[in-house]
């Protein structure tokens, strides 16, 4: 397990998210994308689409 944590969600340009979706990319198929507080993820509707597209594309659920 892997846990990243970015301080806040202002922008998509994140360390830790980004890191976070390269890694799922990179893994491949997983089962779970577990998040305290899915309001938290993103701010806007571009980032939350593009978030939500690559967790997908993993194959992955979203669980908060």
């Amino acid at each position: 397990m892997r846990i990243l944590l970015d301080p806040s969600a202002k922008t998509a340009d994140r360390p830790g998210l980004q890191a976070m979706l390269g890694f799922i990319g990179e893994l491949g198929a997983i089962s779970y994308l577990i998040v305290d507080k899915i309001d938290r993820l993103a701010r806007n509707c571009e980032d939350d689409v593009l978030i939500y597209m690559a967790v997908r594309k993993a194959e992955a659920q979203l669980v908060s």
